[in-house]
């Protein structure tokens, strides 16, 4: 057996074997050390929009393009 595969066994046996060790990774023992302002939550979500949409906006604008091409 490889060693990737080795290790990617091994590791989930270990969390078979530590079910608590997945649950724990999530607990924030302490509050945030700084709020997250409304700009900032705004500015965030723009460039995320952005990021998303923009592809997905520049492939349906050019689909009739796409529809066009000839395959040879």
């Amino acid at each position: 057996m490889s060693a990737v595969r080795m290790g990617a066994l091994g590791g989930r046996m270990f969390c078979r074997q530590h079910p608590r060790t997945l649950q724990l990774r999530t607990i924030q023992s302490k509050p945030p050390k700084g709020k997250v302002g409304p700009a900032e939550t705004l500015f965030v979500f723009a460039v995320f929009a952005a990021g998303i949409l923009t592809p997905a906006g520049w492939i349906l604008r050019h689909l009739p393009e796409y529809k066009q091409k000839k395959t040879h």
